[in-house]
């Protein structure tokens, strides 16, 4: 809960931000997800109730946030 206060407390001071990448719990996910914030996350817990894109390479990041 503590990460979500965070959130709560910067985008009321600094706006919603255009990227979040973390590899944080599942909760963090569905925060980022519920408030639409683009994000990245690595799935270091092996959580596999979470979906994410793949992304293989660092030419397909680059692309990837240049569409955001």
């Amino acid at each position: 809960m503590t990460r979500l206060l965070f959130f709560e407390r910067f985008i009321k001071k600094y706006g919603k931000p255009l990227l979040y990448i973390g590899g944080e719990r599942k909760d963090t996910y569905d925060y980022c997800k519920k408030k639409k914030i683009n994000c990245i996350f690595a799935n270091l817990e092996g959580n596999e109730k979470i979906k994410v894109k793949t992304i293989r390479g660092s030419k397909e990041l680059e692309n990837f946030i240049q569409q955001l």
